[in-house]
């Protein structure tokens, strides 16, 4: 167990890019002091905007002795964030992206958290905004490595980086090479961090707000994007072979969710008007990542719309697909009417 009688110092890493509108709010409502906690150290990282991100975070430097700027050519979320981490000084590293936000008592919770575990890696629930609360396990406590391995192939819910806590020197020595950036780095960054502590602590209490933002980088039409989840489920596989975790239930899990974010990629590319050269050669390179045609040997629990979605691609029926996402496009936008 951690000793609890002494403070903590944690660094809040913020990256930024064109974050001008939303970097003020985001800082506005971090608290200026938090009990147990002898320092927060706040490094912003600029990846190059465009806009007047710097020139605001600067400002805010200039008002809190807390805050560090650290600038950079655009070179990806992945880079600026091991940037920060090899600035910082503290213990313990938590990321927030610009456009979202924490619940007041964040920080206190996870100082408690640590307190009472002596965890290497904290986690908590966030809630979608907007959206609901997700609650990836079902009561706060240690999570073990077989419980996280099964909520890691079948969702997207420990994948992130902004939901935890970690041990600085542990992030460092996990850090993956900047090449990985795309919308896949939080796993990239996050798996061997999982595999290094095995077991983490997990607090379920909403204590992140996740603002989902249509132009951010994460949600954006993106042209390599399924080349970027392929990469990342691959390693994600060969994760799961070497700990002996490949039995055919865990494949098919792991199979369904793959299936499923390569759907995803294709119908956000027909939804953001992707051209039809854009669209010929990333329905040719799905059909041909091995995952892809691996998954035809396991039962996939897909919805049976999602089903006939796959048939479609696998059968180079590219323009009924594309004719059904543009129907369940136009239907979505009257239920919203």
């Amino acid at each position: 167990m951690e000793n609890c009688g002494r403070k903590r110092k944690l660094i809040i890493q913020i990256p930024c890019l064109n974050e001008a509108k939303t970097l003020g709010i985001a800082l506005a409502e971090l608290p200026r002091s938090v009990p147990g906690i002898d320092k927060v150290e706040i490094l912003i990282v600029d990846d190059g905007s465009t806009d007047s991100t710097l020139e605001r975070a600067r400002a805010w430097a200039e008002k809190d002795e807390r805050i560090a700027v650290l600038h950079q050519e655009n070179a990806g979320a992945t880079a600026a964030r091991l940037r920060g981490l090899r600035a910082a000084r503290g213990e313990f590293v938590l990321y927030l992206d610009a456009d979202d936000a924490w619940e007041p008592d964040l920080l206190p919770r996870v100082d408690e958290g640590l307190c009472k575990s002596g965890a290497d890696l904290l986690m908590f629930a966030f809630r979608r905004v907007p959206g609901k609360e997700e609650h990836p396990f079902p009561a706060e406590g240690w999570i073990e490595r077989e419980t996280w391995t099964q909520k890691l192939i079948s969702s997207s819910a420990v994948n992130m980086v902004w939901d935890k806590a970690v041990r600085r020197e542990i992030a460092l020595a996990c850090q993956i090479g900047e090449e990985h950036e795309g919308v896949a780095e939080d796993l990239l960054m996050v798996l061997p961090i999982l595999d290094r502590v095995g077991r983490f602590y997990y607090i379920d209490q909403p204590l992140y707000r996740y603002r989902a933002v249509l132009d951010s980088r994460s949600n954006a039409f993106r042209p390599n994007r399924h080349k970027e989840i392929d990469a990342a489920r691959a390693q994600v596989l060969e994760y799961l072979v070497d700990k002996d975790l490949n039995d055919e239930a865990t494949l098919a899990r792991f199979y369904t969710l793959y299936v499923d974010r390569m759907l995803d990629c294709l119908s956000r590319a027909i939804r953001a008007g992707a051209s039809r050269s854009q669209r010929r050669q990333l329905f040719r390179d799905v059909r041909g990542f091995a995952l892809f045609q691996m998954a035809r040997f396991y039962p996939l629990d897909l919805p049976l719309c999602r089903r006939a979605m796959r048939a479609l691609v696998a059968w180079r029926l590219d323009g009924a697909y594309a004719f059904l996402v543009r129907r369940q496009a136009k239907a979505q936008n009257r239920a919203r009417c």
